[in-house]
């Protein structure tokens, strides 16, 4: 085993540029994990539990060695996000359970905060600018974005999902269907809308 994803040693004989790279290569991997999950619908390979590996940085590197790498916010950006993705997966999309309705609500409350917190708190390299054309910088700011939209959606979706099957099926809407939309009072709803509505857009991706 590699441990990639585990701490880097004080002691270690890497040189610096060696466990940058190493460090970059783990985050790029846990990434891209969270990334196919959330689309093929699988749990995570790793959890965030078992993690301690350090985040991308720049530090003990020459200005030569600097030049190897890129700004390390942008991964440090992606990992947040990866993280809000992970959490998705655990909290609102895990297998339904008859005591865990409450939890549902929660999750996705907490989710859109993360979320919204992220959003607010991206440094300006990475933020959309909406006087230029295209709005973002490069790729990677660009795929940051979209990313972030796609979370966004797949937050809420469920919510919106039951909801409108109750409405159009309520003779046959699956019993789990019906203990999470019973589950979300009025009041909460309408937190989890102020939430939503509360994350500031600054582009539109249809």
């Amino acid at each position: 085993m590699l441990g990639l994803h585990r701490k880097i040693p004080s002691n270690s004989p890497l040189s610096p540029s060696e466990k940058e790279h190493r460090i970059r290569v783990w985050w790029t991997v846990y990434c891209l994990d969270r990334i196919m999950s959330s689309k093929v619908g699988h749990p995570a390979m790793v959890q965030d539990s078992d993690i301690d590996a350090q985040l991308p940085s720049r530090n003990g590197l020459s200005k030569e060695e600097m030049e190897d790498f890129y700004d390390p916010a942008h991964l440090a950006a992606q990992v947040t996000l990866a993280r809000i993705t992970g959490n998705v997966l655990s909290n609102i999309y895990h297998i339904p359970q008859p005591d865990r309705a409450n939890t549902f609500v929660r999750g996705v409350q907490s989710t859109l905060t993360s979320l919204r917190n992220f959003h607010e708190t991206l440094p300006s390299i990475l933020r959309l600018d909406l006087n230029s054309s295209p709005m973002y910088p490069n790729r990677s700011v660009a795929s940051l974005h979209l990313h972030f939209n796609q979370v966004c959606k797949s937050t809420t979706w469920f919510v919106h999902f039951a909801e409108n099957l109750i409405v159009c099926h309520s003779h046959h809407t699956p019993n789990f269907i019906l203990r999470l939309s019973t589950g979300v009072q009025p009041r909460e709803k309408s937190q989890l809308k102020r939430l939503q509505t509360s994350i500031s857009y600054d582009y539109s991706f249809g």
